[in-house]
């Protein structure tokens, strides 16, 4: 699994589409970013940060990113599909807390002992953060915190055979990650319980972090599977872009190694509206029943075979990936099948992910004759 240095910009224009959260937000913040129009803004570049945020405090209700030149931004590309993957995971974290802990002893005993200020939902991302200094009565509680994370990460890789150092710690950062986003509150409860009442606290949060620690590899797949999905398409536009304008003369394989026809080529895609374009549907507590903790990616192209993708899809996304390593596997189809069908190979570890950690995962083509689209839609549902 692999995290995104937040601390990074980003060079790509995406357009964000505002939840009312994030329109009053904003409405009060004149330095806010640029607003396309009263329901969304356009970013050129931003702080990978900014964009987690604002995902996190629940302003962003779709991300969008359009255009001809998909292959140029591959990897700015799968930078802000796992923001948004982490982003939605984080952000669902408490939820997933809440109902375990709602009715534990913890929480039980608290709250007969202060009927007046009992300890709610809100509890758990309100009140500020754990002081990092770890000074005063927050120290005890950033202990807890920071052994939850080592515990955590054990639980999550125990499974395995064999694992880096690297990828030990890798899985303690993003444990910690998951626990810092439950503020001081609930810390200062938990490490000022008796050790009776909070052991099966520890040991249900343990449980918890270690299975959103292995919910973050599917970050890392669906990053893949859209860089694929996307030059797939994009090479699909190309060829048809090239039989446009060089009648039929060249190949898209051969415009695509000319930087000259390449460029030509890309200036046809942009005057005839030829573009790739993937958005990101991010839902939470405030969607429609039935929406609710879902993430829904949608890739949108004008030239591909529906037909054909959907095949591929179906054929593709229920394969067993238990005998190979994601790294062996796609060297293995690297060299073996060709670059339109290498990404669908990550559908079978993002199934297999899915199913691990209770995720629901939909996946499928459809095709609007009328608009000449292709649609391939990607569902998570976080139960």
């Amino acid at each position: 699994m692999e995290r995104i240095d937040t601390s990074s910009v980003i060079d790509l224009p995406v357009s964000l589409i505002l939840t009312d959260d994030g329109l009053f937000f904003f409405s009060k913040h004149r330095s806010a970013p640029h607003q396309r129009d009263k329901g969304g803004m356009c970013l050129e570049s931003f702080p990978a940060s900014t964009l987690q945020r604002m995902i996190l405090a629940g302003y962003v209700s779709s991300v969008e990113v359009s255009r001809s030149d998909f292959t140029s931004k591959r990897q700015e590309l799968m930078d802000v599909s796992k923001l948004i993957m982490y982003g939605t995971l984080y952000r669902h974290f408490p939820d997933a807390l809440w109902k375990l802990v709602a009715t534990s002893d913890l929480i039980l005993h608290y709250n007969r002992s202060h009927p007046k200020t009992p300890f709610t939902r809100e509890h758990l991302d309100r009140g500020g953060a754990i002081d990092a200094s770890g000074q005063g009565t927050a120290a005890p509680a950033l202990a807890l915190l920071e052994e939850l994370s080592v515990s955590a990460a054990d639980e999550a890789l125990k499974e395995r055979s064999s694992f880096s150092e690297q990828e030990k710690e890798m899985a303690r950062t993003i444990g910690r990650r998951y626990l810092s986003h439950i503020t001081a509150p609930f810390w200062l409860l938990l490490s000022a319980s008796q050790r009776a009442v909070a052991d099966p606290m520890l040991d249900t949060l343990r449980d918890l972090v270690a299975s959103y620690i292995g919910k973050a590899s599917i970050s890392d797949y669906l990053a893949l599977l859209l860089m694929e999905l996307g030059v797939y398409a994009e090479k699909k536009l190309v060829g048809r872009a090239t039989k446009e304008l060089f009648h039929g003369n060249l190949d898209a394989d051969a415009v695509m190694r000319n930087d000259e026809a390449r460029s030509r080529v890309l200036a046809e895609m942009e005057r005839m509206g030829f573009r790739v374009t993937v958005v990101w549907k991010i839902m939470g507590r405030t969607a429609s029943i039935g929406t609710d903790n879902r993430l829904e990616v949608i890739l949108y192209d004008r030239g591909s075979d529906s037909e054909t993708l959907k095949n591929q899809i179906e054929t593709k996304k229920g394969m067993d990936t238990k005998n190979h390593s994601l790294l062996d596997y796609y060297e293995k189809i690297v060299s073996s099948a060709s670059g339109e069908e290498l990404g669908l190979f990550y559908l079978g570890y993002i199934e297999e992910a899915c199913q691990k950690q209770d995720i629901r995962f939909e996946s499928h083509v459809s095709r609007i004759e009328k608009n000449d689209l292709t649609i391939v839609r990607l569902a998570f549902h976080f139960r």
